[in-house]
C-alpha cells in the first residue's frame, strides 16, 4: 500500500487550484473565491482586524472537480506594515 502524503505550504501546486475557501476553525464556511490573491487579501484583512482569529481560519485550494488541494501558505506581512 503506497504511503499517500498530504502536501505543506511548500508542496502545494496552487497553479493547479481552481478555487479557494475561507473556512473557520469548524469548517464553516466563511467565504469563497476564484482568485488566490483575493482570497490572501480577504484572510490578511481579517487576521489585521482580529489577531486572536490566526491559527482558526484556513485558506484551502480546490481543484476544478471541488477536490481539496490543501492550505495556501500565508503571505509573509511585515510586524510594523
Amino acid at each position: 500500500m503506497a504511503n499517500r502524503r498530504t502536501p505543506t505550504d511548500e508542496q502545494l501546486d496552487v497553479a493547479a487550484a481552481d478555487h479557494f475557501t475561507l473556512l473557520d476553525g469548524d469548517g464553516n464556511l466563511i467565504s469563497s473565491y476564484d482568485d488566490q490573491s483575493v482570497a490572501q487579501d480577504a484572510l490578511e484583512n481579517i487576521l489585521a482586524a482580529e489577531p486572536e482569529a490566526t491559527g482558526h481560519i484556513a485558506l484551502i485550494a480546490y481543484d476544478a472537480t471541488g477536490q481539496p488541494l490543501g492550505r495556501v501558505a500565508r503571505k509573509r506581512v511585515a510586524a510594523n506594515a
